[in-house]
């Protein structure tokens, strides 16, 4: 089972008696990494995480990841806010992100992007120090607000 996964798994069962519901992208592996966290009631979209994990270190640069240009845009299209969740490493190693903060990436230029595969490359020294590390699911869960029931 994939970090992601696990991510998701441990995130439904936070959020189980909080009154959110929760769906994952369409059926591809990509769509997958989108994960929507709505009102169980009216549905209404509370946020939206975008989880990505990578096994893959760099040497000096660490931990690396992609991000499909096209669900970004996607993602900037819609009305309600987006998270940025870097998994990495084999046990529950997370680097955090607003969608500003993402974005201002991508704005100032600090990620490539490929023309051939439209994906911004994401290096750890680049946001390290920056993004908001931790340790633990329930840290991401907490800096989230999803500690306490939305009502």
């Amino acid at each position: 089972m994939d970090m992601t996964t696990k991510f998701t798994l441990a995130l439904r069962r936070h959020i189980k008696d909080k009154g959110i519901r929760l769906d994952r992208g369409g059926g591809s592996r990509r769509t997958q990494s989108i994960i929507r966290l709505s009102s169980a009631d009216t549905r209404q979209p509370l946020l939206v995480l975008w989880a990505k994990y990578s096994t893959r270190r760099l040497g000096s640069q660490g931990y690396f990841w992609g991000l499909n240009q096209n669900q970004l845009q996607s993602l900037n299209n819609q009305s309600y806010p987006w998270w940025l969740v870097l998994l990495f490493g084999t046990r529950e190693g997370i680097y955090l992100a607003t969608k500003g903060q993402a974005n201002g990436h991508i704005d100032r230029r600090e990620w490539s992007c490929q023309t051939l595969r439209p994906e911004y490359k994401i290096h750890e020294k680049d946001i390290k120090g920056e993004f908001q590390r931790c340790d633990k699911f329930s840290d991401v869960f907490q800096a989230l607000r999803l500690s306490a029931s939305p009502c």
